[in-house]
């Protein structure tokens, strides 16, 4: 046992007293690095019990976090173990929950809707069960609306007790038709202070109201507009 000076004794049994409970506060288990406040739960909500002793385990697995890590990260963060009852090793482990196929479509499918508007999801494929860390499930998507009907390979991230999860799904959407169709003949407006100009053009891709596509004028200058209506886009400045 290392040693401790009698002012630090209150702390010692107190530490010997949550050990002994086996007391784990719950911030500790939303972080995806093993703190040592999981060890020394005496320490919770202290800048010390927030020193990290290296990367938690998996949702769903274990960790061994031995006395002499804890030295060490004491150490390098320029700390002394005076005071404190460490313990010869502790077992960190990491809460998982597992989801379903149809319960992972159902947490991707608001973020992608939203991220596909004005489109319509028709399916999200996914087939196998996902493992993630207990707790709430926030999805993050980088998915863009197409500019036509059809499929297309969604990249997601989801995030849970400290941890994110990449996964890429198939998905099938219905979008209305473009405003502009690629090749139409349009007018290509610039406007510069009180200075409103116009030229004529060509589209070089498919857009919808809002979108930005790539436009041609007659004088074979390529450009990037703003779709404005079914025949005039806006030059960006």
């Amino acid at each position: 046992m290392l040693s401790a000076s009698p002012k630090h004794w209150a702390l010692v049994l107190a530490t010997a007293a949550a050990l002994l409970l086996g007391a784990r506060p719950a911030s500790a288990q939303l972080h995806d690095r093993v703190l040592l406040e999981e060890l020394i739960p005496v320490l919770a909500g202290s800048e010390l019990g927030r020193l990290e002793l290296g990367p938690a385990p998996l949702p769903g697995a274990t960790r061994v976090v031995r006395r002499q890590e804890v030295l060490a990260a004491l150490r390098a963060a320029g700390r002394t173990s005076e005071g404190l009852q460490i313990p010869r090793a502790r077992r960190v482990t990491r809460a998982a929950q597992r989801l379903s196929p149809s319960e992972v479509r159902a947490l991707l499918r608001p973020a992608l809707a939203r991220a596909l508007s004005p489109c319509k999801v028709d399916s999200i494929q996914v087939h196998t069960p996902l493992t993630l860390s207990a707790g709430p499930v926030t999805v993050r998507t980088t998915a863009r609306a197409p500019r036509r009907s059809g499929r297309l390979g969604a990249a997601f991230t989801l995030s849970s007790g400290g941890r994110d999860k990449q996964m890429v799904a198939p998905v099938s959407v219905t979008c209305p038709e473009p405003t502009i169709a690629s090749g139409r003949a349009l007018r290509i407006v610039a406007v510069v202070g009180n200075v409103r100009a116009s030229i004529s053009g060509f589209a070089k891709q498919d857009g919808r109201v809002g979108d930005l596509i790539h436009v041609v004028t007659t004088s074979h200058k390529s450009l990037r507009a703003r779709v404005l209506d079914s025949s005039t886009v806006q030059v960006l400045q």
